[in-house]
C-alpha cells in the first residue's frame, strides 16, 4: 500500500509532467515550434480567409467512385503544381447524386485565371518536334494501363492505346515524319 506521502509525490510529478508537456506544446523546444509560433498551425478558411472553389459535374451525370477519386486526384495535382500545397481538395459525395468537388485555399485570394487553369479540360495531343499537333485524344479509341515486357527484357508499366481506324494512317504519317527528323529540318 502506498503511503499518503507517496500519493502526494506521484500527484506532484503528474502535474509537473502535464505542465511540461503543455509548455512544450504551446511554446516549443529548440527547433520544434510551439502551437503559438507563427506558421505552426495551418489556419483554415474560417480564420485566415482565402478562396473556396466548388465544381459540379455537367448535366445529370452521376459519377462513379472511381471517377470521383480521379477528379479529386486531378484537382489535387493541378493545385499542387500551382504551388498551393496547403489547399484542401475533397468531394461532397452524397450517394453520387449532386456530387460537388471543393478546393479550399486558406489565406490566398487567387485570380480567375488560376481558377480557369484548374478547371480546364485536359487534352491529349501528339506533337512533332516543332510543336505542331499531329494527332489528338479524339484519334484514340481506347487507352489502358498495361504491364509487361516491351522488348527490353524488363517488364514495366506502359499505356496501351488503340487508335480509331481512320487515325491509323495519321499515326503512321506522324511517326514517319518524326523518325526522319535529323535536327536540321524546318
Amino acid at each position: 500500500m502506498k503511503t499518503r506521502g507517496q500519493n502526494i509525490i506521484a500527484l506532484v510529478l503528474a502535474i509537473l509532467v502535464l505542465l511540461a508537456g503543455g509548455y512544450t506544446a504551446a511554446f516549443g523546444i529548440g527547433d520544434f515550434e510551439g502551437c503559438f509560433d507563427k506558421g505552426a498551425v495551418t489556419l483554415g478558411l474560417d480564420i485566415a480567409g482565402g478562396t473556396s472553389i466548388m465544381y459540379s459535374p455537367a448535366g445529370d451525370h452521376q459519377p462513379t467512385e472511381e471517377e470521383i477519386d480521379a477528379v479529386v486526384a486531378s484537382l489535387r495535382a493541378r493545385i499542387d503544381d500551382l504551388g498551393y500545397t496547403e489547399a484542401q481538395v475533397y468531394s461532397s459525395d452524397s450517394n453520387h447524386v449532386g456530387t460537388q468537388f471543393n478546393v479550399d485555399i486558406p489565406g490566398e485570394s487567387i485570380s480567375q485565371d488560376i481558377i480557369d487553369k484548374m478547371s480546364a479540360t485536359a487534352e491529349l495531343t501528339f506533337q512533332d518536334y516543332n510543336g505542331d499537333v499531329m494527332l489528338t485524344g479524339s484519334d484514340v479509341e481506347s487507352a489502358v494501363a498495361a504491364y509487361g515486357d516491351q522488348g527490353t527484357g524488363v517488364a514495366s508499366w506502359y499505356v496501351a492505346i488503340t487508335l480509331k481506324e481512320e487515325s491509323v494512317s495519321k499515326f503512321a504519317d506522324a511517326t514517319e515524319k518524326v523518325s526522319a527528323y535529323t535536327g536540321d529540318n524546318n
